[in-house]
């Protein structure tokens, strides 16, 4: 007749298998300490995954850098509009297209710059790109002023600053992209000089 081994009904032992996996043997019985013990270890809180805890760092920094470049910029924007209106006049709005045009430059050099060659942190990005070029350039203003223009009656006014506005901006874009690479390309072949005379001194 065949030995059938007893199953024990406690609860840390089904049919013989602990949680850890350990069978046991004929004849020996596991301590019911050690058991809990082992279980206990085993699901322990700190074998989760814990949040990372320098995750409201990473978002105090972020939101420092794009305040502080919102802060400079739209100071910047008010000096260089101011300026403009006093040098030009308000007839037609040169503040306006000389903050959104210079930024535009801006943007597509220093864009440039970051993506190709540079490698910063993010946050610096978000200072110039997000922070000071967002706060320093406008176009919610643009569309105003030339929807005042066209209420006034200046149908030619407004279409000269719009079309200003767009071709200047994209031209300026496009320069700043290619001041960039030429920057780049630059400082490339003097790197590249620089390097091959250091090693000629050497040898």
């Amino acid at each position: 007749m065949a030995h059938e081994e007893p199953v024990s009904d406690h609860p840390m032992l089904v049919n013989g298998v602990s949680p850890l996996g350990t069978r046991r043997e004929a004849g020996e019985i596991e301590p019911v300490a050690d058991a809990i013990e082992d279980f206990e270890l085993a699901h322990a809180p700190h074998d989760q995954m814990e949040p990372p805890r320098t995750a409201w760092r990473d978002h105090l920094a972020v939101g420092g850098a794009v305040s502080a470049g919102g802060l400079l910029g739209a100071n910047a924007r008010y000096i260089v509009g101011t300026w403009a209106t006093d040098r030009w006049g308000s007839a037609f709005p040169w503040g306006t297209l000389l903050v959104n045009v210079s930024g535009s430059f801006v943007l597509g050099f220093y864009l440039t710059l970051v993506t190709e060659r540079l490698t910063g942190r993010a946050t610096g990005r978000l200072f110039v790109a997000t922070g000071f070029l967002g706060a320093y350039t406008t176009f919610s203003t643009f569309s105003y002023e030339t929807v005042q223009q066209i209420q006034q009656g200046e149908m030619l006014r407004a279409s000269a600053y719009v079309a200003a506005s767009m071709a200047a901006g994209l031209l300026a874009v496009v320069i700043g992209i290619g001041v960039a690479h030429a920057l780049m390309t630059f400082g490339a072949f003097w790197g590249v000089r620089g390097s091959a005379s250091r090693s000629d001194s050497v040898t």
